[in-house]
Order: structure tokens, then C-alpha cells, then sequence
């Protein structure tokens, strides 16, 4: 049985005390740099017409897609970021965890 999900719990696998994926080998293939530092601090990448932001240390992220429902939400690692794009993509619905 699923629950509503705390504000503190990690989406994605990672937690605060896990490294950051800062490094650019960690940025999964198909993420295309936008922008060098956005208002997040860290770099804004765009994928499939979806922009991606980082934080400055690469451990927060964010998608941005104008109707989405899950627009804005904090995720931790690109891979999850990439996994919402894609769903969305692919059929307008949201990825399967």
C-alpha cells in the first residue's frame, strides 16, 4: 500500500549524505548544456523540448515542461529527471517508479 510521500523523503535512489553527481562524466548522454549556471546555481541542461536545471553542486534537480503535473518538482539525480521526460514524451503520462 502506497502512502502520500514526505517533503524530506529522496526521490531516485539518493539521499543528502550520498555525492553529488557534479561530475560532467555523471550527466547522462542526451542532456544537451543551455546554460552554464542558472537560478538554481548549477548548469541548465534541455532534453526532448523539457528543460532540466541543476543545483550548483549537481545533487538537486528539477524538470521543467510547461503542462506537466510533476513541473518543478526536486529529484535527485538526472536519471529521474530523464525517466519523467521520457514518460512524458512517449504518451503524456507520468513514469512508473
Amino acid at each position: 500500500m502506497c502512502g502520500p510521500m514526505r517533503a524530506a523523503e529522496p526521490i531516485g535512489g539518493r539521499s543528502e549524505g550520498d555525492a553529488p553527481w557534479g561530475a560532467e562524466a555523471d550527466v547522462p548522454a542526451g542532456l544537451i548544456l543551455l546554460r552554464a549556471e542558472g537560478s538554481w546555481g548549477g548548469p541548465v541542461y534541455t532534453y526532448r523540448g523539457a528543460e532540466v536545471w541543476s543545483d550548483a553542486a549537481s545533487a538537486r534537480w528539477q524538470v521543467w515542461i510547461s503542462d506537466h503535473p510533476l513541473r518543478g518538482l526536486t529529484l535527485y539525480g538526472p536519471d529521474r529527471a530523464i525517466r519523467i521526460v521520457d514518460a512524458w514524451a512517449e504518451g503524456r503520462r507520468l513514469p512508473v517508479t
